[in-house]
């Protein structure tokens, strides 16, 4: 974001007048034709130091728009980081809070499909005694299994599907690691 920032002064300041300094410094040796011993000895005749200070104010008073769609375009950039920020965070808030639902929802789910087991159980063992009487035929037991198992099949699919809401939860919150995945697989 502070880069989006630094480019929309950039392009802002694109229109403002800039001010130039310059400055030079040089020094100049010259040899005169009427020259002595001492001129020869050392090459020159004359000295001259010279200092150049300058300063230049540029002003743009119009250039076709461009800077102005450029700090435009600056902003409108800035603002798309912005909100493209503000989506991501609301993504994960709701991806939290729906795997926080999840987790409610499942364990929910398995607490039920542990008492239809023992239901089921029940239904079992009242079928044997109703089947030992002659109150109950075999079809009743076969279908009393047939009710167990596909008891025990929804309990391993609540199951499942608390692990998958874990690991949802761990996702969202950012805890997804070797570490939450073995703690996660540890608990059940």
């Amino acid at each position: 974001m502070g880069n989006r920032q630094n480019r929309v002064y950039q392009a802002h300041s694109a229109h403002l007048p800039t001010v130039n300094f310059q400055a030079s410094y040089g020094t100049n040796w010259s040899r005169a034709e009427d020259s002595n011993l001492l001129d020869e000895m050392f090459g020159t005749t004359s000295k001259s130091t010279n200092t150049h200070l300058g300063v230049s104010v540029s002003v743009p008073i119009f250039s076709g728009g461009q800077q102005m769609s450029q700090s435009r375009e600056a902003v409108y950039t800035r603002e798309q980081m912005r909100y493209s920020l503000i989506d991501a965070q609301q993504k994960v808030k709701e991806e939290l809070h729906n795997a926080l639902l999840n987790m409610t929802n499942s364990r929910s789910l398995v607490t039920s499909t542990q008492q239809m087991i023992r239901s089921e159980q029940n239904k079992i063992r009242s079928t044997a005694t109703g089947k030992k009487l002659g109150l109950r035929t075999k079809m009743d037991e076969l279908n009393a299994y047939q009710s167990y198992y596909e008891a025990v099949k929804n309990n391993a699919e609540a199951r499942y599907k608390l692990l998958m809401a874990k690991v949802s939860q761990a996702r969202a919150t950012g805890d997804l690691g070797h570490n939450a995945i073995a703690q996660i697989s540890c608990s059940q």
